[in-house]
């Protein structure tokens, strides 16, 4: 899929205008600013020179065991494009429903027998191999009224009611919770966390919490300027919730002075919804400062020269001189202003 410099060939296309089929089969721009390559979806967005600061996110938060979208880079004309795979929940129905479908009737008793739920499921999966539809309903003829049912990869696949994946945004949990379309000042990691734990009440918010707290973390080692509610979605598999991997980090180390002299989109608490004190987060959350302190080693120059590396590795070329010591630079600038917040908190402590 990649060409000799790493890059992946959008030409053919135009990424701005949603043009389908110009390579049938092999690279088609749908109009939800996603891009099908080789057969997968991929969500594309145009990046500019941005592009290095996701790649640079990438390695920084596989280094700290951070789930992390994986990116790779497009190229159309002379403009780059981030693209990552589709990783959306799959559509799943019911059999009864698609039944009542392909057989245009609510009573679909006597249509729960193989030769009907086979013929059924080739009419609504026409891409699927007939003997496999045969050999799967065949195992599952004792519970055919109960099964739900997805295709993935032009497979078959029956899954139970409770593991069926569902996704939330934080955004549309805030509205829910706070009763308001306007979530801005709700954009704070205190209501974020009260949110989630009334939204999931009875399931274990321990995780979550821990999750969440590693996500803040993050951000503040790659002075994120652009984490908010609409870019943190969570995914919850019938068992546990989780996280989905992180997105939108490309504007990465692109502030004067890193993330806390900039206005941090993620604040601490709601009257403060742009955080612009570090000290005041360690202050409030002092149970992280160990934590923080441990991420630090991902800023000293060997390591961010090693991840900058493996965005060269990825993409086969030089990152420009500029890029490249400006990374270096404001990464350990913002290592400096961490210690110093951790050290006048723990200053603090000590004094009291």
């Amino acid at each position: 899929m990649k060409y000799t410099d790493g890059f992946i060939d959008l030409k053919e296309v135009d990424c701005q205008k949603g043009m389908t089929a110009v390579m049938p089969g092999k690279v088609r721009i749908n109009n939800n600013n996603t891009v099908e390559i080789e057969g997968r979806d991929y969500y594309a967005k145009r990046a500019g020179t941005n592009f290095y600061g996701e790649l640079l996110a990438e390695e920084i938060a596989h280094e700290l065991d951070v789930p992390c979208a994986h990116y790779d880079v497009a190229y159309f004309n002379e403009d780059a494009y981030l693209i990552s795979e589709v990783k959306d929940t799959p559509n799943t129905y019911r059999l009864d429903e698609i039944l009542a479908h392909v057989y245009q009737t609510e009573n679909i008793t006597h249509y729960l027998r193989d030769k009907y739920v086979i013929n059924a499921l080739m009419s609504f999966f026409p891409n699927l191999d007939k003997e496999e539809v045969k050999k799967v309903v065949n195992e599952k003829k004792d519970d055919l009224g109960r099964l739900i049912i997805t295709c993935q990869d032009n497979k078959l696949v029956f899954v139970d009611h409770y593991h069926v994946e569902k996704i939330y945004s934080i955004e549309e949990i805030l509205k829910t919770i706070y009763h308001t379309d306007d979530t801005s000042i709700f954009n704070n990691l205190y209501d974020i966390k009260v949110a989630l734990e009334k939204y999931f009440k009875g399931h274990n918010f321990d995780n979550l919490e821990a999750e969440l707290n590693r996500i803040y973390l993050f951000d503040i080692l790659i002075a994120n300027p652009d984490r908010n509610a609409s870019n943190l979605k969570v995914i919850d598999d019938g068992y546990n919730i989780r996280f989905m991997p992180l997105y939108d980090n490309q504007n990465c180390f692109s502030h004067e002075n890193t993330t806390y002299d900039s206005n941090y989109t993620l604040g601490v608490k709601r009257e403060k919804n742009e955080n612009s004190d570090l000290v005041e987060f360690l202050t409030t959350f002092p149970y992280m400062i160990p934590i923080l302190g441990h991420y630090l080693i991902v800023l000293n120059p060997h390591n961010i020269q090693s991840a900058l590396y493996q965005v060269e590795n990825k993409i086969n070329s030089r990152i420009p001189k500029d890029i490249y010591a400006r990374f270096l630079n404001d990464a350990t600038i913002n290592a400096s202003m961490i210690e110093k917040a951790i050290n006048e908190v723990n200053q603090k402590q000590k004094k009291m």
